[in-house]
């Protein structure tokens, strides 16, 4: 099966299987995210959707059929070239802003086994280019979902004044089997901004989803 349809409250799309882990671009989509997805995000047309660590695009892809726009982070190159096949296959490209990189806390370039040593090796190309939300000084975030596979905290450091500005709902895949603290960080971080945590476990992480009181 090299392409699939889905359905997403009610919005149906497309997904091409990836060429860098094709099993896995599969789960995504069917099995590993769908039922936490379709309860929890929620996304109106004309809402602003930010992705980070967007993967195939199972988010994404969700998001822009509901009619959202949606800026998308992918630091993998080669699963990058995958999702932008997605988009393009549905005819999202206007409703998609997308970018080869990751976010940090600071500018860096940083070796994505250093922070995420259960991640195939074969699977990682190049060291990745990573950037702080808050440079690109968004003005409108309705959602901002984080999945970094370990470097949550990270993202959520340099992105502080964003949610400060924006206030959007915020959902984080805690990868607490590699830091059995990681989810009561990030969450630190939430309710130092006056946010109300909902935690969802989902073996092998934990869901954090943030609503701003």
């Amino acid at each position: 099966m090299n392409d699939s349809t889905h359905t997403f409250h009610g919005k149906t799309f497309r997904m091409l299987r990836g060429s860098t882990h094709p099993e896995y671009s599969v789960t995504c989509f069917e099995t590993e995210e769908n039922d936490f997805r379709a309860r929890y995000f929620n996304p109106e047309p004309g809402q602003v959707v930010v992705d980070v660590g967007a993967s195939y695009g199972s988010y994404t892809l969700a998001a822009a059929a509901c009619g959202a726009r949606v800026t998308a982070f992918e630091p993998e190159p080669s699963v990058f070239v995958d999702l932008r096949r997605n988009v393009e296959a549905n005819g999202f490209a206007g409703l998609v802003s997308l970018h080869c990189s990751g976010l940090w806390s600071e500018a860096a370039v940083v070796d994505m086994a250093s922070y995420a040593p259960h991640w195939p090796a074969g699977t990682i190309t190049t060291p990745f280019n990573l950037v702080p939300l808050d440079r690109f000084n968004l003005q409108r975030v309705d959602w901002l979902k984080i999945d970094v596979e370990g470097a949550e905290e990270k993202v959520l450091q340099g992105a502080l004044l964003t949610i400060e500005r924006c206030r959007p709902v915020v959902i984080v895949e805690c990868h607490v089997f590699l830091d059995a603290d990681l989810a009561d960080k990030c969450s630190r971080i939430f309710r130092d901004s006056g946010y109300k945590i909902e935690t969802v476990h989902r073996d092998p992480c934990v869901m954090l989803v943030a609503v701003p009181s």
